[in-house]
Protein backbone atom coordinates (compact mmCIF):
# COMPACT_ATOMS: atom_id res chain seq x y z
CA UNK A 1 0.00 0.00 0.00
CA UNK A 2 1.44 3.46 -0.49
CA UNK A 3 -0.28 6.70 0.61
CA UNK A 4 -0.56 9.68 -0.09
CA UNK A 5 -1.34 12.00 3.10
CA UNK A 6 -1.79 15.68 2.75
CA UNK A 7 -2.32 17.11 6.10
CA UNK A 8 -2.48 21.46 5.81
CA UNK A 9 -1.87 23.40 8.55
CA UNK A 10 -0.26 20.14 10.16
CA UNK A 11 2.89 22.26 11.60
CA UNK A 12 0.78 24.60 13.54
CA UNK A 13 0.05 28.11 12.83
CA UNK A 14 2.73 30.72 11.54
CA UNK A 15 2.16 33.25 14.81
CA UNK A 16 4.26 32.51 18.17
CA UNK A 17 2.67 30.45 20.61
CA UNK A 18 3.35 28.89 24.17
CA UNK A 19 5.17 25.07 23.47
CA UNK A 20 2.58 24.44 26.34
CA UNK A 21 0.34 23.81 23.12
CA UNK A 22 2.69 21.48 21.22
CA UNK A 23 1.57 17.83 21.08
CA UNK A 24 3.86 15.01 22.11
CA UNK A 25 3.88 12.66 18.85
CA UNK A 26 6.87 10.68 18.68
CA UNK A 27 5.87 8.78 16.24
CA UNK A 28 5.45 11.30 14.29
CA UNK A 29 9.18 13.17 15.09
CA UNK A 30 10.35 9.22 14.13
CA UNK A 31 8.49 9.35 10.92
CA UNK A 32 10.05 13.31 10.14
CA UNK A 33 13.42 12.16 10.80
CA UNK A 34 13.98 9.61 8.91
CA UNK A 35 12.06 10.64 6.24
CA UNK A 36 13.66 12.22 2.89
CA UNK A 37 12.10 16.05 2.84
CA UNK A 38 11.40 17.54 -0.30
CA UNK A 39 10.65 21.57 -0.33
CA UNK A 40 7.84 23.16 -2.15
CA UNK A 41 7.12 26.16 -3.40
CA UNK A 42 4.71 27.86 -0.50
CA UNK A 43 1.63 27.87 -2.10
CA UNK A 44 -2.19 28.17 -1.31
CA UNK A 45 -4.44 24.96 -0.49
CA UNK A 46 -6.34 24.30 -3.68
CA UNK A 47 -2.91 25.09 -5.51
CA UNK A 48 -1.84 21.56 -3.72
CA UNK A 49 -4.80 20.26 -4.89
CA UNK A 50 -3.96 21.02 -8.67
CA UNK A 51 0.01 20.04 -7.72
CA UNK A 52 -1.67 16.56 -5.99
CA UNK A 53 -4.47 15.91 -9.05
CA UNK A 54 -1.96 16.63 -12.08
CA UNK A 55 -4.45 19.93 -13.18
CA UNK A 56 -2.34 22.08 -14.94
CA UNK A 57 -3.36 26.07 -14.10
CA UNK A 58 -1.37 29.05 -15.18
CA UNK A 59 0.51 30.79 -12.65
CA UNK A 60 -1.12 34.26 -13.67
CA UNK A 61 -4.50 32.99 -13.24
CA UNK A 62 -6.89 31.62 -10.32
CA UNK A 63 -7.42 28.24 -10.20
CA UNK A 64 -10.56 27.28 -11.11
CA UNK A 65 -12.14 26.24 -7.96
CA UNK A 66 -15.77 27.30 -8.81
CA UNK A 67 -15.86 25.63 -11.95
CA UNK A 68 -15.03 22.39 -10.70
CA UNK A 69 -16.71 22.48 -7.32
CA UNK A 70 -20.02 23.95 -8.80
CA UNK A 71 -20.20 20.57 -11.02
CA UNK A 72 -20.71 18.46 -7.72
CA UNK A 73 -22.76 20.96 -5.78
CA UNK A 74 -24.88 21.28 -9.18
CA UNK A 75 -24.54 17.63 -9.97
CA UNK A 76 -23.92 18.36 -13.73
CA UNK A 77 -21.45 20.37 -15.91
CA UNK A 78 -22.44 23.75 -16.93
CA UNK A 79 -19.62 25.63 -19.57
CA UNK A 80 -19.06 28.73 -19.11
CA UNK A 81 -16.80 31.10 -15.96
CA UNK A 82 -17.47 30.32 -13.16
CA UNK A 83 -16.27 32.75 -9.39
CA UNK A 84 -17.36 31.74 -6.27
CA UNK A 85 -19.20 34.51 -4.10
CA UNK A 86 -19.07 33.10 -1.05
CA UNK A 87 -21.25 34.19 1.77
CA UNK A 88 -19.00 36.52 4.38
CA UNK A 89 -19.06 38.65 7.67
CA UNK A 90 -16.79 40.92 7.56
CA UNK A 91 -16.37 42.31 11.32
CA UNK A 92 -14.17 45.64 12.29
CA UNK A 93 -12.03 45.86 15.29
CA UNK A 94 -8.44 47.37 15.98
CA UNK A 95 -6.77 45.55 12.92
CA UNK A 96 -8.92 46.30 10.08
CA UNK A 97 -11.71 44.35 8.66
CA UNK A 98 -11.63 40.31 9.80
CA UNK A 99 -13.14 37.77 7.73
CA UNK A 100 -15.51 35.10 9.04
CA UNK A 101 -16.65 32.65 6.55
CA UNK A 102 -20.34 31.17 6.13
CA UNK A 103 -19.31 28.38 8.14
CA UNK A 104 -19.33 30.81 11.39
CA UNK A 105 -22.00 32.01 10.27
CA UNK A 106 -24.87 29.58 11.07
CA UNK A 107 -25.95 29.90 7.85
CA UNK A 108 -29.05 27.69 6.71
CA UNK A 109 -29.85 27.22 3.21
CA UNK A 110 -33.50 29.50 3.65
CA UNK A 111 -31.32 32.50 4.30
CA UNK A 112 -29.24 32.08 2.35
CA UNK A 113 -31.65 31.26 -0.42
CA UNK A 114 -33.66 34.70 0.64
CA UNK A 115 -30.75 36.69 0.81
CA UNK A 116 -29.70 35.61 -2.74
CA UNK A 117 -33.03 36.38 -4.21
CA UNK A 118 -32.47 40.08 -3.05
CA UNK A 119 -28.99 40.38 -4.83
CA UNK A 120 -30.48 38.85 -7.96
CA UNK A 121 -31.59 41.86 -9.75
CA UNK A 122 -27.98 43.48 -9.28
CA UNK A 123 -26.22 40.48 -10.82
CA UNK A 124 -28.86 39.84 -13.40
CA UNK A 125 -28.60 43.63 -14.67
CA UNK A 126 -24.87 42.86 -15.79
CA UNK A 127 -25.77 39.58 -17.12
CA UNK A 128 -24.64 37.34 -15.08
CA UNK A 129 -26.44 34.78 -12.71
CA UNK A 130 -26.53 33.88 -9.53
CA UNK A 131 -26.72 30.28 -8.17
CA UNK A 132 -26.85 29.18 -4.32
CA UNK A 133 -26.76 25.24 -4.27
CA UNK A 134 -25.64 25.56 -1.04
CA UNK A 135 -25.39 27.83 1.95
CA UNK A 136 -21.94 27.86 2.17
CA UNK A 137 -20.57 27.85 -1.79
CA UNK A 138 -22.14 30.82 -3.95
CA UNK A 139 -21.59 30.47 -7.98
CA UNK A 140 -21.61 33.37 -10.47
CA UNK A 141 -21.90 32.77 -14.20
CA UNK A 142 -20.36 35.55 -16.04
CA UNK A 143 -20.77 36.12 -19.36
CA UNK A 144 -17.06 37.00 -20.01
CA UNK A 145 -13.84 35.97 -17.47
CA UNK A 146 -12.53 39.20 -16.12
CA UNK A 147 -8.83 39.99 -15.99
CA UNK A 148 -8.52 39.24 -11.97
CA UNK A 149 -6.67 37.89 -9.64
CA UNK A 150 -8.02 36.83 -6.32
CA UNK A 151 -7.33 35.54 -3.15
CA UNK A 152 -8.90 31.79 -2.28
CA UNK A 153 -11.29 32.28 1.22
CA UNK A 154 -9.08 30.25 3.03
CA UNK A 155 -6.10 32.24 2.84
CA UNK A 156 -8.31 35.27 4.41
CA UNK A 157 -10.50 33.43 7.23
CA UNK A 158 -9.63 34.83 10.59
CA UNK A 159 -7.14 37.30 9.01
CA UNK A 160 -7.52 41.13 8.04
CA UNK A 161 -8.97 41.58 3.97
CA UNK A 162 -6.82 44.18 3.66
CA UNK A 163 -4.40 43.93 0.47
CA UNK A 164 -6.78 40.57 -0.13
CA UNK A 165 -9.35 42.19 -2.66
CA UNK A 166 -9.32 41.18 -6.23
CA UNK A 167 -6.14 42.77 -8.12
CA UNK A 168 -6.15 43.15 -12.14
CA UNK A 169 -7.13 45.35 -14.49
CA UNK A 170 -10.23 44.76 -14.16
CA UNK A 171 -9.98 45.33 -10.38
CA UNK A 172 -11.53 48.51 -10.28
CA UNK A 173 -14.91 47.76 -11.79
CA UNK A 174 -15.20 44.87 -9.60
CA UNK A 175 -14.82 46.78 -6.46
CA UNK A 176 -17.41 48.97 -7.12
CA UNK A 177 -19.56 46.06 -7.56
CA UNK A 178 -18.68 44.49 -4.51
CA UNK A 179 -19.48 48.01 -2.44
CA UNK A 180 -23.05 47.53 -4.29
CA UNK A 181 -23.27 44.09 -3.39
CA UNK A 182 -22.71 45.34 0.68
CA UNK A 183 -24.95 47.78 0.17
CA UNK A 184 -27.67 46.35 -0.83
CA UNK A 185 -26.77 43.32 1.91
CA UNK A 186 -26.44 46.17 4.39
CA UNK A 187 -30.20 46.90 4.05
CA UNK A 188 -31.50 43.44 3.73
CA UNK A 189 -34.22 42.62 5.46
CA UNK A 190 -32.96 39.26 5.97
CA UNK A 191 -29.86 39.97 7.87
CA UNK A 192 -32.31 42.41 9.99
CA UNK A 193 -33.79 39.22 11.11
CA UNK A 194 -30.84 36.92 11.44
CA UNK A 195 -29.15 40.48 13.71
CA UNK A 196 -32.60 40.02 15.73
CA UNK A 197 -32.20 36.79 16.93
CA UNK A 198 -28.33 37.78 17.71
CA UNK A 199 -26.71 35.94 14.48
CA UNK A 200 -24.23 37.69 12.35
CA UNK A 201 -25.40 39.38 9.05
CA UNK A 202 -24.00 38.39 5.96
CA UNK A 203 -22.55 41.47 4.85
CA UNK A 204 -20.26 40.63 2.13
CA UNK A 205 -19.92 38.04 -0.52
CA UNK A 206 -16.19 36.93 -0.74
CA UNK A 207 -14.99 36.61 -4.74
CA UNK A 208 -12.59 33.92 -5.58
CA UNK A 209 -11.83 30.84 -7.96
CA UNK A 210 -12.49 32.53 -11.51
CA UNK A 211 -12.14 30.35 -14.51
CA UNK A 212 -13.39 27.88 -16.76
CA UNK A 213 -13.04 23.96 -16.03
CA UNK A 214 -9.58 23.18 -17.41
CA UNK A 215 -9.25 19.54 -19.34
CA UNK A 216 -9.50 16.92 -17.22
CA UNK A 217 -6.45 15.08 -15.83
CA UNK A 218 -5.46 11.62 -16.29
CA UNK A 219 -6.49 9.78 -13.15
CA UNK A 220 -3.55 9.45 -10.65
CA UNK A 221 -5.43 8.09 -7.43
CA UNK A 222 -6.95 4.77 -7.10
CA UNK A 223 -8.97 6.21 -4.62
CA UNK A 224 -9.45 9.61 -2.54
CA UNK A 225 -10.53 9.71 1.33
CA UNK A 226 -11.42 13.29 3.02
CA UNK A 227 -14.06 15.23 4.20
CA UNK A 228 -13.42 18.32 2.82
CA UNK A 229 -15.64 19.13 -0.29
CA UNK A 230 -12.93 20.54 -2.29
CA UNK A 231 -10.74 17.30 -2.29
CA UNK A 232 -13.61 15.34 -3.40
CA UNK A 233 -14.89 17.90 -5.69
CA UNK A 234 -11.09 17.60 -7.47
CA UNK A 235 -11.79 14.04 -7.37
CA UNK A 236 -14.67 13.57 -9.11
CA UNK A 237 -13.34 15.88 -11.60
CA UNK A 238 -10.79 13.77 -12.63
CA UNK A 239 -12.57 11.00 -12.21
CA UNK A 240 -11.22 8.93 -8.95
CA UNK A 241 -13.60 7.22 -6.24
CA UNK A 242 -13.89 9.42 -3.40
CA UNK A 243 -15.13 8.41 0.58
CA UNK A 244 -15.23 10.18 3.44
CA UNK A 245 -12.18 10.29 5.74
CA UNK A 246 -11.29 6.80 7.03
CA UNK A 247 -10.71 6.49 10.86
CA UNK A 248 -7.24 4.85 10.78
CA UNK A 249 -5.18 4.63 8.63
CA UNK A 250 -5.23 0.70 9.50
CA UNK A 251 -8.68 1.16 7.98
CA UNK A 252 -6.94 1.43 4.39
CA UNK A 253 -5.36 -1.77 4.43
CA UNK A 254 -8.48 -3.96 3.66
CA UNK A 255 -9.17 -1.76 0.68
CA UNK A 256 -8.16 -4.15 -1.91
CA UNK A 257 -5.81 -1.33 -3.18
CA UNK A 258 -2.93 -3.40 -3.48
CA UNK A 259 0.35 -1.12 -4.13
CA UNK A 260 -2.17 1.15 -5.62
CA UNK A 261 -1.71 4.97 -4.54
CA UNK A 262 -4.19 6.56 -2.32
CA UNK A 263 -4.61 10.09 -1.40
CA UNK A 264 -5.95 10.71 1.76
CA UNK A 265 -6.73 15.05 2.42
CA UNK A 266 -7.39 15.68 5.94
CA UNK A 267 -8.42 19.39 6.54
CA UNK A 268 -9.05 19.58 10.57
CA UNK A 269 -5.24 21.36 11.18
CA UNK A 270 -6.04 23.66 8.28
CA UNK A 271 -9.41 24.33 10.27
CA UNK A 272 -8.23 25.03 13.37
CA UNK A 273 -4.93 27.35 12.06
CA UNK A 274 -7.80 29.14 10.16
CA UNK A 275 -9.22 30.49 12.94
CA UNK A 276 -6.29 30.02 15.55
CA UNK A 277 -7.93 27.89 17.49
CA UNK A 278 -4.80 26.34 19.27
CA UNK A 279 -6.41 24.16 21.53
CA UNK A 280 -8.02 22.32 18.79
CA UNK A 281 -5.05 21.98 16.71
CA UNK A 282 -3.04 20.20 19.75
CA UNK A 283 -5.97 17.76 19.99
CA UNK A 284 -6.37 17.15 16.27
CA UNK A 285 -2.43 16.25 16.11
CA UNK A 286 -2.59 14.12 19.42
CA UNK A 287 -5.67 12.02 17.25
CA UNK A 288 -3.37 11.82 14.03
CA UNK A 289 -0.22 10.61 15.99
CA UNK A 290 -2.51 7.81 17.81
CA UNK A 291 -4.88 6.85 14.54
CA UNK A 292 -2.47 7.65 11.37
CA UNK A 293 1.12 7.99 12.43
CA UNK A 294 1.81 5.81 15.15
CA UNK A 295 0.08 2.54 13.04
CA UNK A 296 2.11 4.32 9.68
CA UNK A 297 5.37 3.37 11.89
CA UNK A 298 4.21 -0.39 12.31
CA UNK A 299 3.10 -0.99 9.38
CA UNK A 300 6.18 0.23 7.41
CA UNK A 301 8.16 -1.95 9.64
CA UNK A 302 5.85 -4.88 8.08
CA UNK A 303 5.96 -4.15 5.09
CA UNK A 304 2.30 -3.24 4.68
CA UNK A 305 2.74 0.18 3.85
CA UNK A 306 5.60 0.74 1.18
CA UNK A 307 5.53 4.30 1.27
CA UNK A 308 3.96 7.13 2.92
CA UNK A 309 4.34 10.42 2.07
CA UNK A 310 3.18 13.24 4.04
CA UNK A 311 2.75 16.23 2.70
CA UNK A 312 1.87 19.99 3.87
CA UNK A 313 1.73 22.06 1.31
CA UNK A 314 4.92 23.50 1.64
CA UNK A 315 6.83 20.75 2.54
CA UNK A 316 6.77 16.44 1.87
CA UNK A 317 8.32 13.91 3.63
CA UNK A 318 8.72 10.51 2.24
CA UNK A 319 9.39 7.33 4.06
CA UNK A 320 9.77 3.88 2.74
CA UNK A 321 10.71 0.77 4.88
CA UNK A 322 14.34 1.07 4.15
CA UNK A 323 14.44 4.49 5.44
CA UNK A 324 13.64 3.63 8.78
CA UNK A 325 16.62 1.54 9.44
CA UNK A 326 18.90 5.18 8.67
CA UNK A 327 19.82 5.72 11.96
CA UNK A 328 22.18 9.03 11.33
CA UNK A 329 18.86 10.63 10.48
CA UNK A 330 17.85 11.56 14.17
CA UNK A 331 14.28 12.78 15.08
CA UNK A 332 13.88 16.58 16.09
CA UNK A 333 10.99 17.55 17.91
CA UNK A 334 8.18 18.70 16.70
CA UNK A 335 8.54 22.16 17.00
CA UNK A 336 11.35 22.41 15.26
CA UNK A 337 9.49 21.77 12.50
CA UNK A 338 7.35 24.92 13.24
CA UNK A 339 7.06 28.23 12.23
CA UNK A 340 5.01 29.18 15.45
CA UNK A 341 6.96 28.10 18.60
Amino acid sequence: MNVTLYIPGLFGPAARFSEDYIPRAESLEFLLGRAQQKRASPSSYHVTLCRLFDLETPPDQDVPVAAITHQIDADEYAPGCWMRADPVHLRADRHGLILLDARALNLDIRDALALAAELRGLVEARGWQLEVPHPERWYLRLDARPALRTRELDEVVGGNVAGALPAGEDAARWHGVLNEIQMQLHSSEVNRSRESRGMPAVNSLWLWGIGDAPPAPRPRWWKVYSDEFGARAFARFGGIPSAPMAPSLRDLSGTGAGAAPILVVADACKRCVEIQDLEGWHNVVCAFEEHWFDPAAQMLRSGVLRTLELDTGDRRFVITRPSLYFFWRRPAPLAAHMGGA
